[in-house]
């Protein structure tokens, strides 16, 4: 993998994942804003997509508002009588983001932003992103030119929770490593695993 593919790779994960926490509640809107402005240079889509683009606008208009290590810096009288317009600003955010979220995770989930693809002659294999909460996730997905699914990879058995993080063109194969520490070989014609090996 590249520098620019490893970046590519990571300023995605960062923008879905963060997309997922928002939803879920475990990141605020803003803070989440936060992440996806600096990932969106790297990420190797349009810097304003549709979706991305309100995020510009949250982290414009929030960016004097103190959140995570910066609150470190305030008096504590100070972050109480500012609690009022964070609260305010955060539900506007709230508002505005939430379906921009839903779409993200939607494009990432269905393929149509990959978090990775390997070309090969005939087909492409994509590493799709992995849904929060999902126990195991066969997402590893080689499609044909005109879209239809030629193989999906099958993830090692007995592993517990798990998903694919990375593949790479290794031969004719697709090198694959998994969360659970596995790198399995799978033939890109066929999706048979040839080998496999523990590697964490």
């Amino acid at each position: 993998m590249t520098i620019a593919e490893s970046e590519t790779m990571v300023a995605r994960l960062m923008i879905f994942e963060a997309a997922q926490d928002m939803l879920a509640g475990k990141l605020s809107y803003i803070e989440g804003a936060r992440k996806i402005c600096p990932a969106r240079f790297s990420w190797g889509l349009d810097e304003l997509d549709a979706d991305v683009r309100c995020f510009v606008g949250i982290d414009s208009e929030t960016e004097a508002l103190p959140f995570g290590k910066l609150r470190e810096y305030w008096q504590a009288a100070a972050l109480e009588a500012l609690q009022p317009e964070i609260g305010r600003k955060e539900a506007w955010a709230r508002k505005l983001a939430e379906p921009h979220c839903r779409n993200l995770i939607q494009r990432f989930l269905s393929g149509l932003i990959e978090i990775k693809s390997v070309e090969l002659p005939d087909c492409q294999v994509v590493l799709l992103a992995r849904a929060n909460g999902d126990y195991r996730t066969d997402n590893l997905v080689c499609f044909n030119s005109d879209g239809s699914v030629r193989w999906r990879a099958a993830l090692p058995s007995d592993t517990g929770p798990d998903s694919f993080v990375d593949a790479a063109l290794d031969g004719n194969n697709i090198r694959a490593n998994t969360w659970s520490g596995w790198a399995i070989w799978f033939d890109g014609v066929t999706g048979a695993a040839n080998k496999s090996e523990f590697v964490k």
